[in-house]
């Protein structure tokens, strides 16, 4: 048996080296191409990072949720079978709504009449969102080791993608995605000769539909949390482009992503006590999770502080490692968006630990408020650096909110 502890060291140096694969990837796009070319992959990674949690259907925190606390193997089965079903409903009805509105949604995201991008955009979003099925799979039956060797092998394909066609946006999103999708059809054979036995029963059809009920009736209020999440990601994009351009959406991709690159860490802790808060409420261990929640808190607290120290004085020093004398003029706004990473540090924790704690949408209200206040702001910003201020202001507003919903919460069901 593996220990918390154990988990833990494990994630964070599969982490480490996720973080490491994906910054070559980086560095090999932004000195292949043009500022312009890095705005347009920004645009369509972060839409396509959009995508892939609509068509997941929320089940990323569904699955770890529910799996802890099936009552036999059967049911697990039917959970991972059911979970399938429900990603390719959605993948069909996202594909038929860009099909419909491709040129509309071109204009809107990109400001320009090539579709090649929208689709491009599906594509990838799509293939990882089939990816991610599996992996919420394997958080949710404790299998971490095999989340993070898998993850690993995902991260080194797109890097070998990415040196062979590291000229062509087109090439490298389109093989990327075809890359994950094999991917999927590998792992999920792996998984289903390894973990179940599939066999036919009389109510087969009848649990499927029973087990993805469950799961799509939880899972898709989290949807439209996710949803607004990644669009945090995208719609400021959006504004960008439409009101500064491509240059200054570089620019605001940059400063985000370096701010960005601790969040992993913070995420997957939170992922792994997911499966632990359900576990320890199944067998009312409410003690032990409120002390592993607020010791992870202080932790959390002081690595963000750390961090944002970190980007202030040698913010220079990584936009020259990282990606290229041009990009120097976003020293600044990296310094303001560093404020971003303790509040959403705080979320990343929470809100697994708070899904757990109750079936209701808090993560989702909490997301829905922020964002709403933010894309405000955004939108009737008058300069690019007014908007950086009401990028940052969202994310004090979803820290606070997390917070006080994890202390109501608490209070509530681990008195």
């Amino acid at each position: 048996m593996i220990t918390l502890k154990k988990e833990l060291i494990i994630s964070i140096l599969a982490q480490f080296l996720i973080l490491f694969i994906g910054l070559l990837i980086n560095k090999i796009i932004v000195n292949n191409m043009s500022v312009n070319d890095y705005g347009v992959y920004n645009t369509i990674k972060k839409g396509a990072s959009v995508i892939t949690f609509v068509g997941l259907g929320g089940l990323g925190i569904a699955l770890p949720k529910f799996l802890p606390q099936a009552n036999n193997s059967k049911e697990i089965k039917h959970q991972l079978i059911s979970s399938l079903f429900i990603v390719t409903i959605l993948t069909l009805i996202i594909g038929t709504i860009i099909f419909l509105n491709n040129k509309n949604l071109t204009k809107l995201i990109f400001n320009n009449d090539n579709s090649v991008f929208i689709y491009l955009m599906f594509l990838f979003g799509i293939s990882n969102s089939f990816i991610a099925l599996i992996f919420a799979y394997l958080r949710g039956v404790n299998k971490i080791i095999n989340f993070n060797v898998f993850q690993i092998i995902s991260q080194i394909s797109l890097l070998a993608v990415a040196i062979i066609f590291k000229t062509s946006l087109a090439q490298y999103f389109l093989y990327s995605s075809l890359i994950l999708i094999f991917s999927f059809f590998i792992i999920y054979g792996y998984v289903a000769i390894t973990a179940t036995k599939f066999k036919n029963n009389r109510n087969f059809f009848s649990d499927i539909k029973k087990q993805a009920k469950k799961l799509f009736s939880f899972g898709y209020t989290r949807m439209f949390g996710d949803l607004i999440l990644f669009s945090i990601g995208v719609i400021p994009l959006i504004i960008i482009n439409n009101k500064f351009g491509l240059k200054e959406n570089a620019y605001f991709s940059t400063a985000t992503m370096l701010n960005t690159l601790i969040t992993p860490f913070f995420s997957y802790i939170g992922i792994i006590l997911l499966p632990k808060a359900s576990k320890a409420l199944v067998e009312k261990q409410y003690s032990y999770l409120k002390k592993t929640v607020d010791k992870f808190l202080f932790i959390y607290i002081a690595i963000s502080v750390f961090f944002i120290a970190f980007f202030y004085f040698f913010n220079h020093i990584l936009i020259l490692i990282l990606f290229s004398k041009d990009y120097l003029v976003v020293s600044k706004y990296i310094i303001i968006t560093s404020f971003t990473i303790l509040p959403n540090s705080i979320y990343l924790l929470l809100r697994n630990v708070n899904d757990a704690l109750d079936n209701r949408p808090y993560n989702t209200f909490s997301l829905l408020i922020s964002s709403s206040i933010g894309f405000l702001l955004m939108f009737f910003s008058t300069t690019f650096d007014y908007l950086i201020i009401s990028f940052v202001i969202m994310y004090l507003i979803l820290g606070i909110l997390s917070f006080l919903n994890w202390t109501y919460l608490k209070n509530k069901y681990l008195k």
